[in-house]
């Protein structure tokens, strides 16, 4: 046999390389997120200085961008609750030597995530030179199950008991197994995965209303506004049920050094500041519905000319007795402001068609003066 083949075994054996366990540093799926994003936003940033309106083009991507990140972030983040605390704890079975250990809870939509970190209090005891750096999670979709750890149960008690048959550390099953009771008012995974349930629910119902924002802006701004306002109130909703749907006795898991208890993540906050931003936005586009259609700038930080038929017609629907001039402003509106001012019109620097010019052999069709006989 060649050399290439027979290197790193040991005749007749295969080789065999040992497991190499690392522990999780970022939670993969909301890194994905971001990177589909920026995978996303980087082409529009590429063709844009290559296309007209760079600015107002460069905001409305951009905004819209980070709009549907904030939902998939929100929808699948695990910070939504999160807690930390620095203690002395047994470490697992086998073993009767002591960590300093920091313990940490991240609680999510659809399960919570107990990480593990620590040194062993004597350096000369049996755990020395070994890595001590858990990250374990459990998850609760979405089903209460049947009371137990038999296979009929909630997926966290299946969980949980498989922890247990893997030798997890004492202070990760000590931690979960407070999600797992469900009984004489201590059921924290009960509530935990119900304002989950309802809160993942509505998270999905602001993505197509999203999508149905992005396209409205193309079309009719006033409904627009309103959709925007409609993708702001379901990310507002999520977190006013997570913050009021709680077990009746606060969680609090108590160490040797303190009591581990949790508050409100960045997902949490994220999903609940994200409304009054979308309101904000979407003030300017919603006081079409008070007439101001002759405001240009709106129109060119949407992307919509206000020659538009569609923009014409929500200025229409809004205010029947509206009538454009040739120009697409309002009629009576005011003087209509020429390059060299102070601002410009856009519809005579944008939008403006090219003079016409006589050519010979055209016809003049204007009507002749009359002459007295």
């Amino acid at each position: 046999m060649g050399a290439h083949f027979t290197l790193g075994r040991v005749w007749p054996f295969p080789s065999i390389y040992p497991d190499w366990k690392t522990p999780v540093t970022q939670d993969v799926l909301c890194m994905g997120w971001v990177a589909a994003f920026f995978a996303l936003l980087l082409p529009f940033y590429l063709v844009i200085p290559a296309s007209s309106y760079k600015l107002s083009r460069t905001i409305r991507v951009t905004f819209f961008m980070l709009l549907a990140l904030f939902i998939m972030l929100c929808n699948f983040g695990q910070d939504w609750e999160v807690g930390f605390i620095r203690t002395r704890t047994p470490y697992k079975a086998g073993t009767a030597d002591q960590i300093d250990a920091e313990i940490g809870v991240r609680l999510g939509l659809r399960s919570v995530n107990i990480t593990l970190k620590g040194k062993p209090q004597n350096e000369s005891s049996s755990l020395a030179g070994e890595t001590i750096n858990y990250n374990e999670r459990f998850s609760w979709v979405w089903a209460q199950g049947r009371p137990g750890f038999g296979p009929y149960a909630g997926h966290i008690q299946r969980d949980f008991r498989a922890a247990q048959q893997r030798g997890s550390p004492y202070p990760i099953l000590w931690v979960a197994e407070y999600f797992t009771f469900d009984g004489d008012g201590i059921r924290f995974g009960r509530h935990y995965r119900t304002a989950g349930w309802y809160s993942h629910i509505l998270l999905w119902a602001a993505f197509p209303a999203w999508v149905m924002t992005v396209l409205l802006f193309k079309m009719v701004i006033r409904y627009a506004a309103l959709a925007l306002v409609l993708t702001g109130v379901l990310l507002l909703i999520p977190a006013v049920i997570w913050s009021c749907y709680r077990n009746p006795i606060e969680l609090e898991i108590p160490f040797e050094g303190g009591i581990l208890t949790t508050k409100f993540g960045w997902c949490f906050y994220l999903a609940l500041l994200t409304e009054p931003e979308n309101s904000s936005v979407c003030q300017s586009p919603g006081m079409i519905e008070m007439d101001l259609f002759n405001n240009s700038a709106t129109w060119y930080c949407a992307g919509l000319p206000p020659t538009s038929p569609l923009s014409k017609y929500s200025a229409g629907a809004t205010n029947p007795s509206f009538e454009l001039d040739s120009c697409g402003d309002a009629a009576g509106s005011g003087p209509n402001l020429t390059p060299g001012h102070d601002s410009v019109d856009l519809c005579d620097d944008v939008f403006a068609e090219s003079p016409r010019t006589k050519t010979e052999g055209s016809k003049d069709h204007s009507p002749a003066p009359e002459t007295e006989d």
